[in-house]
């Protein structure tokens, strides 16, 4: 039977500046993006239905499978392409939803891929990332999951890969959901100044992106700690542990460190594991253990 598997990576927004707000409601943004070697797995093939099973740490909170946007990206190519061909999915879901790491957006982009390559549709990049944008802001981000890194614009629909060297890294997240909308909301309500445009320099060596990094911010933080104080209480416990950097990722609640080498980064998910044993906590190593 025809199939097709792919990992469907987490995405890190390593800083996200809020430009300011347009007339339609939505926000004007800037952030940089890391895909780590952290993701979810997804498996299509022919079938007599439609229909997703999903198995994994996070299966259990998924929506009803005619809910999720894996669903209605299959249904849109079904209907878009004539494909009278059914379609399982076979979900291994590893991300906390509501993480603010793009988890079903990543999933969302994946399954673009996946239809355009099964039924060999022969989209360009540019069309796949033009359906892409019918299905959420961070979806067309997440198609460029084949690099190290991406910088996104505007509501989402502005993207370019980025050359981002390796970083050991670390993901925690309380398992506590925050919705976006709620997140904004809060922002506009305590906000009044908002972020200008910077130019991205030349940060693809671990030293020239940290250096870059120290001068950004994620401007979500304020509101999604009025939210959820325990990313509050996270941040304190990631800057205990001497990393080159920590921050809250996306709208929150998962926050991530960055380390100078893989030995720094493990020892510090040690701790966090004894601190929060109830936590999710991952980590992506880096092939060079070495880097500074």
């Amino acid at each position: 039977m025809r199939g097709v598997h792919y990992i469907s990576k987490a995405k890190l927004n390593l800083f996200l500046h809020v430009l300011g707000l347009e007339s339609n409601s939505f926000h004007d943004l800037q952030s940089l993006v890391y895909f780590p070697n952290i993701y979810d797995e997804l498996s299509f093939s022919l079938h007599e239905h439609n229909e997703i099973i999903a198995t994994g740490e996070f299966s259990a909170v998924l929506p009803p499978w005619q809910e999720n946007s894996i669903y209605k990206v299959i249904n849109f190519f079904q209907e878009s392409f004539a494909i009278k061909e059914k379609i399982r999915v076979e979900l291994h879901k590893n991300l906390p939803l509501g993480g603010g790491i793009g988890g079903g957006s990543s999933n969302t982009a994946i399954t673009i891929m996946a239809m355009n390559e099964l039924f060999n549709l022969g989209l360009s990049f540019a069309e796949k990332l033009e359906i892409a944008k019918k299905f959420g802001s961070d979806v067309p981000v997440c198609l460029y999951q084949s690099h190290s890194g991406a910088m996104f614009e505007g509501k989402g629909e502005m993207v370019r890969a980025v050359n981002l060297p390796e970083i050991p890294l670390l993901l925690i997240n309380p398992m506590q959901p925050l919705l976006t909308g709620d997140v904004f909301k809060k922002y506009d309500e305590v906000q009044q100044i908002h972020s200008s445009k910077i130019e991205l320099p030349d940060v693809n060596n671990f030293n020239s992106l940290i250096n870059f990094l120290k001068n950004t911010k994620n401007d979500l933080s304020a509101a999604s700690i009025f939210l959820n104080k325990n990313i509050s209480h996270i941040l304190v416990a990631l800057e205990e542990t001497s990393p080159c950097l920590s921050r809250m990722s996306g709208s929150g609640s998962t926050c991530f460190a960055i380390y100078e080498n893989n030995q720094s980064l493990e020892d510090a998910y040690k701790k966090l594991q004894i601190l929060y044993p109830n936590y999710w906590i991952a980590i992506s190593k880096t092939t060079n253990n070495a880097i500074i």
